[in-house]
């Protein structure tokens, strides 16, 4: 039934066989006996076909993609991330398809990882594109790059895609572009401040050390991603000496 679907969205044209899509109407409860390993892998392949969307409509006006995913599809999301995958020159991706088809938070990719046996790779980034997307907006270069350098170019381009397709610019908001395309720009350096630089300015080891590692993180990102050594030293002896006062422990 599933690689019906899928051949007709890698090799169909228009509407699908109307006997084929009838035979499956009809043994369509016959879905729960299928291995989740098989199911996922035919979803997998078809959300990448030619002509996925399309085919993914009538799955589930002929009420199959609901039970597939178990839940209900979004499938103005599937199709928008389709275009948008176009219009960036990005590859389709079937985890980037399926979480703009059927994420909204962390519980989908849960249910998910559970339904379709996803592999630990697919479901990382499934719940990391639910986190928060509805947040991101492309008007903040700052807050782009702290996104950027926190879940590193795959994980924001998942998350920022995911936030344009549900948002109510199309494919050509040159805001959007700009922060999607963030990643060939710039690369965020690491962050060059380890507890050994804040042991030696005197601050001791236990929780005081992680809170003023921590604290040493959000200024370094405030300040642009300083990679100087004077600047880093610099923000090394603030949060020594804010830990010495007491704050940070």
């Amino acid at each position: 039934m599933l690689r019906f679907f899928r051949f007709h969205a890698a090799y169909g044209v228009g509407l699908p066989d109307p006997e084929g899509l009838q035979a499956c109407v009809a043994a369509r409860e016959n879905l729960d006996r299928l291995s989740r390993e098989r199911v996922r892998m035919e979803v997998i392949k078809l959300l990448v076909a030619a002509h996925a969307v399309p085919t993914l409509a009538v799955m589930a006006e002929a009420g199959i993609l609901g039970p597939v995913l178990g839940a209900v599809p979004n499938l103005t999301g599937v199709s928008n991330m389709a275009k948008l995958e176009a219009a960036c020159g990005l590859a389709p991706d079937p985890v980037r398809r399926l979480g703009a088809l059927a994420v909204m938070i962390a519980e989908d990719a849960e249910r998910l990882w559970q339904r379709l046996r996803l592999t630990n790779a697919e479901h990382d980034r499934l719940a990391s594109m639910a986190e928060g997307w509805w947040r991101v907006a492309p008007a903040d270069d700052a807050a782009a790059r702290e996104l950027l350098y926190r879940l590193l170019p795959e994980g924001f381009t998942d998350r920022v895609l995911l936030a344009w397709a549900r948002s109510e610019q199309g494919a050509a908001d040159p805001t959007w572009r700009a922060m999607v395309t963030l990643p060939r720009r710039w690369t965020a350096p690491a962050f060059p401040i380890r507890a050994v630089h804040l042991m030696k300015r005197g601050v001791a080891k236990g929780r005081g050390l992680g809170a003023a590692l921590a604290e040493a993180e959000r200024a370094w990102i405030a300040r642009g991603f300083p990679t100087d050594k004077a600047a880093v030293a610099e923000i090394a002896d603030a949060v020594a000496r804010n830990a010495a006062s007491g704050p940070a422990a």
